[in-house]
């Protein structure tokens, strides 16, 4: 009995058939893994530049809407109080529809507005030899919050520094005068 059992033992060693689904069972989770994290960072990368490009686009917007001249007799590199009322509203209204945060999306955004954080400013610049002496420029800012890929496992294991980072995304647009 016990030789019968060592011949099998040592046929079960040398023979090959099977080898390849075993391995491709151990390869597969951490393949799945991988493609996992590829397609979260790539979906949070396009949201994040969605933000980038509706704050571009905001504060253009902005600097078309804008009164050329408030800057005059001001004052040069200063920061002049909101450009409007609305301008706030209509530049995270802009922000929004560029990261595509509506009802169409399949998964939720990764990348989120810090609520109020929105602003919108006027910038009186100093442009030597120009014909205007100081030029008024539209600063939309907004603080974003992303959620980062796996964060849901790195919170189970108890670390929750480590699900979500803030960033700051600035832009400025000259404003011409009418």
């Amino acid at each position: 009995m016990r030789r019968c059992f060592g011949h099998i033992l040592r046929r079960f060693r040398k023979e090959q058939d099977g080898a390849t689904a075993v391995e491709f069972a151990i390869l597969i989770p951490i393949m799945m893994v991988c493609f996992g994290a590829i397609v979260e960072g790539a979906r949070i990368y396009w949201n994040y530049q969605g933000a980038v490009s509706g704050v571009r686009d905001a504060a253009r917007y902005i600097a078309r809407i804008e009164d050329p001249g408030r800057c005059a007799g001001r004052p040069t590199d200063v920061l002049l109080p909101e450009p409007s009322i609305i301008a706030n509203a209509i530049a995270e209204e802009r922000i929004q529809a560029n990261m595509g945060t509506g009802q169409a999306n399949i998964f939720p955004p990764g990348v989120s507005i810090v609520d109020g954080s929105v602003s919108t400013r006027l910038r009186c610049v100093s442009t030597p030899g120009h014909v205007v002496d100081v030029t008024p420029v539209a600063v939309v800012a907004v603080r974003v919050r992303v959620d980062l890929p796996f964060g849901a496992v790195f919170e189970f294991f108890g670390d929750r520094a480590n699900t979500e980072m803030i960033s700051t995304i600035t832009d400025q647009a000259r404003i011409y005068g009418l």
